[in-house]
């Protein structure tokens, strides 16, 4: 039900190491799909840093990838289609 993926500095526009993480932000339900970074190599995970997809009920499996050196790219299963495929521009995820 979830994806982690690193990103080093040299590979992204940040020029920051990144922990992306993914999956439906609940304990209920497969729903709230989210993807979070971490700074810091996942010993925080700040709420500035997190993004809501899909509040709907869906499924819930994610699968995270880099696209470009400036969008991610992820996979889930959501709530309105049975698959989706949707770009998130890193810097609307990790606003400096």
């Amino acid at each position: 039900m979830a994806s982690l993926i690193k990103i080093p500095a040299e590979k992204n526009c940040l020029k920051k190491d990144i922990l992306l993480f993914s999956n439906p932000n609940t304990t209920k339900n497969r729903n709230h799909i989210t993807i979070k970074a971490s700074l810091d190599g996942g010993v925080t995970w700040p709420e500035e840093y997190q993004i809501l997809l899909d509040e709907g009920e869906g499924w819930g499996y994610t699968c995270l990838t880099l696209v470009d050196e400036e969008t991610v790219g992820i996979f889930y299963e959501s709530s309105v289609a049975h698959m989706t495929f949707q770009k998130v521009k890193l810097r609307e995820l990790i606003r400096p």
